[in-house]
């Protein structure tokens, strides 16, 4: 994603609901993001307090209402792109704890930019 010209979208949902997402911009800036506790009605909850440790202590951004409910990380540029697919592996393995068996529902498409 991060060397294609297009903008793209990747999002991955796991069985259980929780997701990882990444947008990618025609400049090669990339905005990965996992799911938030702000995103879930109710009492349920997508991350314990020890996962949420875990992501603030990777370098994720906080998660706030508005235009960034999910936890964030964003990277910009080629030298970037191996610390940001680091963070990715980690988030999804050890915060997340899936495993290549879990079954997965990716779909990725183009966007427009407004940056335009």
């Amino acid at each position: 994603m991060a060397t294609d010209p297009r903008n793209i979208v990747a999002v991955a949902e796991f069985s259980d609901g929780r997701y990882w997402q990444c947008r990618a911009d025609e400049d090669s800036s990339i905005a990965m993001e996992v799911v938030s506790n702000l995103n879930i009605s109710g009492d349920a909850s997508a991350l314990s307090d020890l996962d949420e440790e875990s992501l603030r202590a990777m370098g994720f951004m906080e998660p706030s209402r508005g235009s960034n409910p999910n936890w964030r990380v964003e990277a910009s540029g080629m030298g970037d792109l191996v610390r940001l697919v680091l963070l990715t592996t980690s988030a999804v393995y050890d915060v997340l704890r899936e495993r290549p068996q879990n079954a997965v529902d990716v779909r990725t498409w183009e966007f427009q930019s407004s940056r335009g």
